[in-house]
């Protein structure tokens, strides 16, 4: 896989250090998630913010069940129940929607962390979530998506070296085919693709949240960039329908 890989944790997380990468300039200071859009109430109910024991954002997750949140394996490998809460119900990082302890992680057990193969993982929480159109589970694709437009979501970076929003942001992109994004950047078995522009793509604080084919079923677990947010590259997801017999069995 390309040398220069950034997972996508955000900068001032506790959990895990995000390697040190050469500086791109972002043409637009002023874009969202980079290049995207401010979300509305409700307009992603399955979405949810990983937050520390301080309250602080790292972390992405979709809720797939009562008491499950999808995650990325490099969110919470290194956490421990204590460290780790999910809120759900709120577009905004300051204010609204839901806290929930966690019960237990459930990291894959091939995770690596060199390659970021099988960057997956559960978050099972104690209390069930109460669901509303503010909170629902989002589907799990059931196919290889190898084209068509894609959508992704979370409070990710607005370039390498800016700062997160308040507001969940949402981009529209494109899955680029195995064969094509391994001729890029090289990928894992497990690795989904997506490209729409230069100074477009998913940025730190992103990781563990969902990509999705709109009306279907998630896709992907933002999981890492090359080069530098938004530098002209693919974004790198692992793949939900290759792990979906995984997710399915650990989420019960």
């Amino acid at each position: 896989m390309f040398r220069f890989i950034a997972i996508l944790l955000c900068l001032n997380a506790v959990f895990a250090a995000v390697p040190i990468l050469p500086r791109i300039q972002v043409r637009d200071a002023n874009s969202r998630i980079v290049g995207g859009e401010n979300a509305k109430q409700g307009q992603f109910p399955y979405q949810v913010s990983l937050r520390n024991a301080f309250n602080g954002h790292f972390c992405g997750g979709s809720i797939i069940n009562a008491n499950t949140v999808l995650t990325a394996a490099h969110c919470v490998v290194d956490s421990t129940v204590n460290n780790v809460r999910v809120v759900a119900g709120s577009h905004l990082l300051s204010s609204g929607g839901y806290t929930y302890d966690t019960a237990k992680l459930i990291v894959h057990a091939s995770y690596n962390r060199q390659t970021l193969a099988n960057d997956v993982a559960l978050v099972k929480t104690v209390q069930s979530f109460s669901f509303s159109n503010l909170i629902q589970t989002t589907p799990l694709i059931n196919r290889d998506v190898q084209s068509g437009q894609l959508l992704v979501s979370g409070w990710g970076y607005l370039s390498t070296s800016g700062s997160a929003p308040d507001n969940l942001q949402y981009l529209y992109t494109n899955v680029i085919s195995h064969a094509d994004c391994s001729r890029r950047i090289g990928t894992n078995a497990d690795t989904v693709c997506a490209f729409v522009s230069a100074n477009r793509g998913i940025c730190f604080g992103d990781s563990g949240g969902p990509l999705v084919v709109p009306g279907e079923g998630q896709v992907g677990i933002n999981s890492f960039v090359i080069g530098g947010c938004g530098s002209g590259y693919p974004d790198g997801f692992c793949s939900v329908y290759y792990h979906r017999s995984w997710i399915m069995n650990n989420a019960n």
